[in-house]
């Protein structure tokens, strides 16, 4: 029995026919038999049941009515649904470019795993290596107990990022697994193990090349190549320093050999210490692009590249495409927040035509150079730090004492002299205070917030309103003022760290993954990387590739100096992407502006979202004239859990996602999810709920 055609069961073997194939191919010998013997064809045809028909005009006949059976079989709702092209078989994907190796089940639902076969390089003249193919991890869950034939349209998500991968938890709701399979994969570039999901044990790659090689997963772009022993002896002749200069023992050093959290500390340093992280950074990731572990390699005509030149976002789009098409769905919708929105937007900016519904939440539009990328990082911590000083001025007017915030009035200049005063000691706790409590959906703590950075600034005994293991800490430092660091103050807070705990979905929990003894006997898939000593490569290796133009030292210097007056908060975070940036090595490959003049996704912002502005938001508006706009008028990153009386809110933007995915029906233009309560940042809400801060 020779294989079906694409457009019906892709590439399944049928020398060992399993049980759960004997049903579609079954169904498909009755429909042929059954056409043979029919007078009437599918939409009017005349036949002649006398005339022999050849086997490949007759499947081509009868392929039609086979389609129309199952459908009746299967209840599918619409025939303009059947038209649309959005169900999909994850059963029987197309073996030779996606195989399922794991599966995981609840009473919720069922996830499976495996490996997707992608091209080194996209181009149709670009992907010359001897090595044409390397292997991405996948995932996909649908509604438990499975019913394989029953039609569903798919869905792909992303977290954001760059980096989140296929434990991606957006969608996978019961009410929308009725509906939708859902997507995920793992990032080029991006460690596989990073956000893994139950899928902890993956087996290799089943995936050969053409001389029979065994494919590799593609590479993990880690960067260490500066404490390797050969290169850290030349590192004081690249840096035209003496190894024993105070320079270098002081700084050079400690920065290669300490890694991520020194290396930080010189971005909040001077600007000295901006250009040496600049000229380390540098030259740490030239080596690292020159590793033969990246390189990608044509031995007839020594054409080489490396796998930094493969990890940008227009990658990601093609790879979710091929995944799209190994399972046979003609369209998907695509939901991303965050860095997702970009993902998605640049899926559907690219196929239009494979796009059913889009929903960007939080949005990461486009940025045409660094500099506009730079300043876009800084712009919404500004829109927090901005409401939170709105808040605290207006508190001026309150009833009651209790009302009145600590930092009032002038709380803004207050901050952005400390900031940028000549304090590093007191500028290092009023940043650490901000991180710790500025993310949080509605800002529940903003008034601790306040009376600690009151604290910080006044001195004096610990107020009430600062009374938590943040205050304690502030505590300690400013009574160690005179000989502390900031790096040591950092760390003092990174404990915090640990003891804060994130909720974790119960929908996504307790998934049991079933043994296989087909892929349990199969070599496991491993990982022989570095931690990437400077902690870039996660978002650069993406961000870097995705943004044209690259800063000088001097460019980067000067724009800083620009930036230290117009950003109180942002600006390590705004350097982070100016760096990061100017300093890759692989030379980029933009992504189109987001947008298209059909499609109509529903697009989302905060007016006060810590990571991503809501400019940005309007943007994508802008490139997507037919979408509709939904703005949640609070603090906090996507939509997400709200605090207190602001739920309501949050559910209201919710119901309108839901309708959008369940019944395609947008909320009218411009619709806003509108807040009750404001930043609060009384001082007695501050004593009330100290000990509750940072959350835990």
């Amino acid at each position: 029995l020779v294989a079906p055609s694409s457009d019906t069961i892709w590439g399944q073997s049928t020398q060992k026919p399993q049980i759960s194939l004997m049903h579609p191919i079954l169904k498909l010998l009755l429909a042929i038999a059954a056409a043979a013997s029919a007078s009437d064809c599918i939409d009017g045809e005349i036949c002649d049941a006398d005339i022999p028909q050849s086997a490949p005009s007759l499947l081509a006949k009868t392929s039609q009515r086979h389609q129309q059976t199952v459908s009746d079989d299967i209840k599918r709702t619409t025939q303009e649904d059947q038209a649309k092209g959005l169900w999909d078989s994850l059963s029987y994907p197309n073996k030779d470019i996606l195989r399922w190796d794991r599966k995981g089940k609840n009473d919720v639902m069922v996830k499976r795993w495996g490996w997707l076969k992608v091209p080194i390089s996209h181009e149709d003249d670009g992907n010359v290596y001897d090595v044409k193919h390397a292997c991405l991890r996948v995932r996909a869950i649908t509604a438990a107990p499975t019913d394989f034939w029953q039609e569903k349209e798919t869905m792909f998500v992303h977290c954001g990022g760059p980096g989140s991968g296929r434990s991606c938890g957006i969608g996978v709701e019961p009410d929308l697994l009725k509906k939708y399979n859902v997507l995920s994969m793992n990032q080029r570039g991006h460690s596989i193990f990073s956000d893994a999901g139950e899928d902890t044990e993956p087996p290799v790659c089943p995936f050969k090349d053409d001389n029979g090689n065994n494919l590799n997963a593609f590479p993990v772009i880690r960067c260490n190549e500066l404490n390797e022993a050969e290169n850290l002896k030349k590192v004081p002749e690249w840096m035209d320093l003496k190894e024993t200069s105070q320079l270098y023992v002081d700084k050079i050093g400690p920065a290669i050999t300490n890694g991520q959290n020194f290396f930080f500390s010189l971005l909040e340093g001077d600007e000295d210490d901006i250009r040496w992280a600049y000229r380390l950074a540098k030259l740490e990731y030239n080596l690292c692009y020159k590793s033969k572990r990246y390189e990608f390699k044509n031995s007839t005509t020594n054409r080489a590249s490396s796998a930094f030149d493969f990890t940008g976002t227009t990658n990601l789009a093609h790879d979710m495409n091929i995944f799209r098409d190994a399972i046979g769905a003609r369209k998907m919708t695509c939901w991303g927040g965050s860095y997702g929105t970009q993902v998605c937007s640049n899926y559907a900016t690219i196929f239009p035509d494979k796009t059913d519904k889009l929903i960007l939440d939080g949005n990461v539009e486009p940025r045409p150079d660094v500099i506009s990328l730079a300043d876009e990082g800084a712009e919404g911590p500004m829109a927090v730090f901005r409401g939170i000083a709105a808040a605290c001025e207006a508190s001026l007017v309150s009833d009651t004492p209790e009302d009145v915030c600590p930092m009032a009035p002038f709380m803004a200049e207050k901050v952005h002299k400390a900031m940028r005063g000549k304090n590093k000691v007191v500028a290092s706790l009023v940043s650490q205070v901000w991180s710790r409590m500025s993310s949080d959906k509605d800002v529940p703590c903003s008034a601790v917030m306040m009376s600690c950075m009151s604290f910080i600034l006044k001195g004096g005994p610990k107020p009430a309103g600062c009374s938590n293991a943040l205050g304690d800490r502030i505590e300690q430092a400013l009574g160690q003022a005179s000989s502390i660091s900031t790096l040591q103050i950092k760390e003092m807070f990174d404990e915090l760290e640990h003891n804060r705990t994130k909720p974790v979905s119960a929908v996504l929990a307790d998934v049991i993954v079933e043994r296989d003894d087909e892929h349990d006997q199969e070599p496991k898939y491993s990982e022989s990387v570095p931690q990437d000593n400077f902690g870039m490569t996660d978002i650069m290796a993406v961000s870097a590739m995705d943004t044209h133009g690259r800063l000088t030292e001097e460019g980067v210097i000067k724009w800083w100096k620009d930036a230290e007056s117009r950003f109180t908060m942002g600006l390590g975070r705004a350097l982070f992407f100016a760096l990061g940036v100017s300093i890759w090595p692989a030379v980029p490959t933009p992504v189109p502006p987001a947008g298209d003049s059909a499609l109509k996704p529903l697009i989302i912002g905060n007016l006060r979202d810590l990571q991503t502005s809501y400019l940005a938001t309007q943007r994508m508006k802008q490139g997507f004239p037919q979408g509709h706009l939904l703005t949640y008028q609070g603090y906090g990153h996507c939509l997400g859990p709200g605090w207190g009386e602001n739920m309501a809110a949050e559910v209201s933007c919710v119901k309108h996602v839901k309708a959008y995915l369940h019944e395609g029906v947008l909320p009218e233009d411009g619709s806003t999810c509108a807040v009750i309560t404001k930043a609060r940042v009384g001082k007695g809400y501050a004593e009330t709920l100290a000990a509750h801060c940072p959350l835990r």
